[in-house]
């Protein structure tokens, strides 16, 4: 599958990630009040939609610089300590604002569905 996934992003200059097809489909849960500050320090005007479903963390994406996540400015004690909590942090929220800041750059996605697996 991952032969698959390399020749289509070969193939497609606008191809920004691609997701599993997968049933366990997440909201912003307790990321939303951290994701809303995020565009800003992107240099980014968008804003987080109120209902938005996003893929689970599993997706494949080349490392497009357009996609101003590395723009963010982090420090160490923007991180939140070992063990991370499974919901509510800044990591978190950057796994949400993956999809808004590939279609902000003019970038798509795709999805894998391989019959007879989940993840």
């Amino acid at each position: 599958m991952l032969d698959v996934v390399v020749d289509r992003f070969s193939r497609d200059d606008k191809l920004g990630m691609v997701f599993p097809d997968d049933p366990h489909l997440s909201d912003w849960d307790y990321n939303r009040e951290i994701a809303e500050g995020l565009p800003a320090r992107m240099g980014s005007r968008a804003r987080c939609r109120r209902s938005s479903i996003f893929r689970s963390a599993r997706c494949y994406g080349p490392a497009r610089k357009h996609w101003r996540l590395f723009s963010l400015g982090l420090q160490w004690s923007d991180y939140p300590e070992e063990p991370v909590p499974i919901d509510g942090t800044i990591l978190h929220a950057m796994e949400r604002l993956l999809p808004f800041t590939a279609a902000h750059a003019g970038y798509g996605h795709a999805t894998i569905h391989i019959p007879g697996v989940t993840w």
